[in-house]
């Protein structure tokens, strides 16, 4: 698949305002992330920070403080903060939910449910693919693909893992969801909205995943 740019494509969203919701834990270039994102063009940035309270002066910074609503839990031990697969997904429910209702008072039209693993990358505007939706469709689906490093020590490998495949991959392979907010959409999981979903193709948008690259 095609490397990551090397230059952002257009704003994505046109006169539509998307955001994205994110749980983050000891992330990778995270400043690196953020400024992806915003640049790209996403309106605003909804982040609930577990056991990486160093994240936090970053975060509200006057760098990103207009742009970062953030959010997190005392640095601590016991089932808030552990792998299970299960309470990791309560605490995501929890966090969209808030991130639509905050939403909703921005006047915000998109909310994205993606990790601080994926970059969001369009070759189609997102407002190109939000007027493609069939009628009565209130969520796009962005398929994901996922990178193959081809080293070990990358600094960040947002930059430097360039390859990208659609098969033989590590983790999950459903892609990731684009709600509308105004249509009531709600958590269905960290890969869906509640509502009739549409897929685009890679060929207009992706999900980059770098899950082997840690």
């Amino acid at each position: 698949m095609s490397p990551v740019p090397t230059t952002l494509p257009p704003s994505p969203n046109g006169a539509l305002r998307v955001a994205i919701a994110l749980l983050t834990r000891r992330p990778h270039c995270f400043e690196w992330w953020l400024r992806y994102h915003l640049a790209l063009g996403v309106d605003h940035i909804f982040v609930h920070v577990e056991d990486t309270p160093e994240l936090l002066p970053v975060l509200l910074s006057d760098e990103f403080a207009d742009r970062v609503t953030v959010t997190s839990d005392p640095c601590g031990t016991g089932h808030e903060l552990d792998d299970n697969y299960y309470s990791l997904m309560a605490r995501q429910r929890r966090h969209v939910r808030h991130s639509l209702r905050a939403c909703r008072v921005r006047a915000i039209d998109f909310l994205i449910h993606i990790d601080d693993d994926e970059l969001l990358h369009f070759k189609t505007p997102f407002a190109a693919l939000v007027r493609a939706l069939p009628r009565n469709t209130p969520n796009i689906v962005l398929a994901n693909i996922e990178a193959r490093p081809t080293r070990l020590d990358a600094q960040n490998m947002f930059e430097e893992c360039t390859r990208f495949s659609s098969a033989l991959m590590l983790s999950y392979r459903n892609g990731k969801s684009a709600g509308r907010v105004s249509q009531g959409v709600d958590w269905n999981g960290p890969h869906r909205f509640t509502g009739r979903h549409h897929v685009v193709g890679l060929e207009d948008a992706c999900v980059l995943h770098f899950e082997s690259c840690r």
